[in-house]
């Protein structure tokens, strides 16, 4: 049987019956139960689903620590990281490195913080590029670290990405800025909605493949 540490339990009131995902960051099981349902019924049902679970954990990358030395790739190019304690500069690309300055205790978050805001930079460039392709107006545009999707449209027109998409290929990031671009004429799968990522992304089934596939190797860091 699953131990407490193990899995989280969600418990929500409308919910009628338990379902189960992993979250790839926690790179742990997570249940939502109704709401008078017992955590036994909860631990049963996990053990019953044991095999799935661990075959989603293991597809799951193992965390690499972010130090000097190792590779990231941003759209597509592999930057290799270097500290450069004395350095005064925050972080910066230079001759293929990724500088880090400062204490090495904060690298990470450095990193983290210079790959989010490079994200943005692409990700609002892209978003609006593409949005006036299709003459429509984009409300807002909000960077996540979300577990199970990599973007979404809201009814406002507001774009919700994931910003490790920035760790991915250009093409990429650019099938799914059209993916969610193309959300704001339609707001469902349709034919018409594929054909307009078609426009905007043409080679979109390729991408949409590779994310589905490798996209899983974007939580490998953070």
């Amino acid at each position: 049987m699953f131990k407490s540490e193990e899995i989280e339990i969600i418990r929500k009131k409308g919910v009628k019956r338990i379902t189960l995902r992993i979250d790839k960051i926690k790179r742990t099981p997570i249940l939502t139960i109704p709401y008078l349902c017992r955590k036994k019924t909860a631990y049963e049902f996990a053990e019953k689903n044991r095999v799935w679970i661990e075959n989603q954990l293991i597809k799951i990358p193992q965390k690499k620590s972010i130090k000097a030395g190792i590779n990231i790739s941003i759209l597509g190019e592999k930057y290799k990281i270097k500290h450069q304690k004395e350095a005064r500069r925050g972080v910066w690309i230079e001759d293929g490195f990724i500088n880090v300055s400062g204490e090495k205790d904060f690298m990470e978050r450095r990193v983290k913080d210079f790959l989010k805001k490079r994200a943005r930079e692409e990700l609002l460039k892209l978003s609006y590029e593409k949005a006036d392709l299709t003459n429509k107006k984009i409300n807002k545009i909000v960077l996540k670290d979300t577990k199970s999707r990599w973007g979404s449209c809201s009814s406002k027109n507001n774009l919700n990405f994931n910003w490790r998409i920035i760790m991915a290929p250009y093409e990429i990031m650019d099938y799914l800025v059209s993916h969610e671009v193309a959300h704001l004429t339609h707001h469902d799968h349709s034919k018409d909605f594929w054909g307009l990522v078609a426009i905007l992304h043409p080679n979109y089934k390729k991408s949409r493949l590779w994310l589905q596939n490798h996209g899983d190797k974007l939580f490998s860091y953070f």
